[in-house]
């Protein structure tokens, strides 16, 4: 995290599971990723597994996470990009974030 952590306000995270080949899940979730733009987007992880890419993802709070992971936007977009359907689990609020470069 960088500043302080009262300068962020709460956000909440849930993550994202993609089930597949991981390397066109990756490639997909670039294509997502350039469609989106990174500005947008405060946490987002991207972990690759053996047959699965995880996403996590935070928005400002639990009702904007759900309403857009089961919104019709992000539903055409995984397609428009190649995701199949994730599964979804919210995972709750932010405490707090590191990223070291």
């Amino acid at each position: 995290m960088r500043g302080k952590e009262e300068d962020y306000g709460l956000m909440f995270a849930g993550a994202y599971t993609f089930k597949g080949d991981v390397e066109q899940l990756k490639a997909a979730h670039t294509k997502m990723i350039e469609i989106l733009g990174a500005d947008g987007l405060f946490l987002h992880v991207a972990i690759a597994g053996d047959d699965s890419l995880t996403v996590i993802d935070s928005c400002p709070s639990r009702a904007v996470f759900e309403q857009f992971s089961q919104g019709d936007f992000f539903k055409s977009l995984c397609e428009k990009v190649g995701l199949p359907e994730p599964s979804v689990e919210l995972l709750g609020e932010v405490h707090s974030a590191i990223l070291n470069p």
